[in-house]
C-alpha cells in the first residue's frame, strides 16, 4: 500500500475514531502514530515528513481555526523521532511505547505554541491535562500496530 493511500486512511478515519473512542474530548491521533511506525519500520523521514506535513496541513484547512499549526508541530515531531530512533541503539515495544510518548508530547507542545501565536484561546493547562491520555491512546495504537507487524513479519519468516 503506499504511503499517499496510509495518510489518506488516516486523514479520513481520524473524525470517525475520535469520536468513537474519545475521553474528554481526546481521541488517538492516527497521522502522528502513523508517521511515527513509518519512522521505525525504516522508511527514509524525508517522504515521511513530506506526507505527514502536507496531511496535517489539510487536517488544519479542514478541522482547525488555523492553518500551520498542525504541520509545523508535524514537522517537529517527525524530526525528532527520525534523531531519536537513529540514536536509540534497542528496538521493541518499549521503543515504540518511549517514541510515542516523546512524538505527542513534541507535537501538542508545537501545536499549542502555534496556536497561541495566531491567537487562540487553548491554555497551556487545559494542553497539559490531556497529554497523558493522548499518550496513552497513541501508544496503546503504536504498540499494538507494531507488536502485530513484527509478529506477522516472525510468521513469514519462519515458513
Amino acid at each position: 500500500m503506499s504511503m499517499a493511500c496510509l495518510y489518506a486512511a488516516a486523514f479520513f478515519l481520524q473524525p470517525p475514531l475520535t469520536a468513537l473512542t474519545a475521553y474528554r474530548g481526546i481521541g488517538p491521533d492516527l497521522v502522528l502514530c502513523l508517521t511515527v511506525m513509518l519512522v521505525v519500520m525504516g522508511k527514509e523521514p524525508g517522504p515521511v515528513a513530506a506526507a505527514s506535513i502536507a496531511t496535517a496541513l489539510v487536517q488544519d484547512i479542514c478541522y482547525s481555526l488555523y492553518a500551520g499549526p498542525g504541520g509545523a508541530a508535524m514537522l517537529a515531531a517527525v524530526a525528532c523521532a527520525a534523531l531519536a530512533f537513529r540514536l536509540c541503539a534497542w528496538e521493541g515495544p518499549w521503543l515504540i511505547l518511549a517514541l510515542t510518548a516523546l512524538e505527542t508530547m513534541v507535537y501538542h507542545m508545537v501545536l499549542w505554541a502555534g496556536c497561541w501565536v495566531f491567537g487562540a484561546p487553548w491554555s497551556f493547562f487545559h494542553m497539559v491535562q490531556g497529554m497523558p491520555i493522548w499518550i496513552l491512546y497513541n501508544g496503546i495504537l503504536c504498540a499494538g500496530t507494531y507488536m502485530m507487524l513484527t509478529r506477522e513479519r516472525k510468521e513469514t519468516h519462519t515458513k
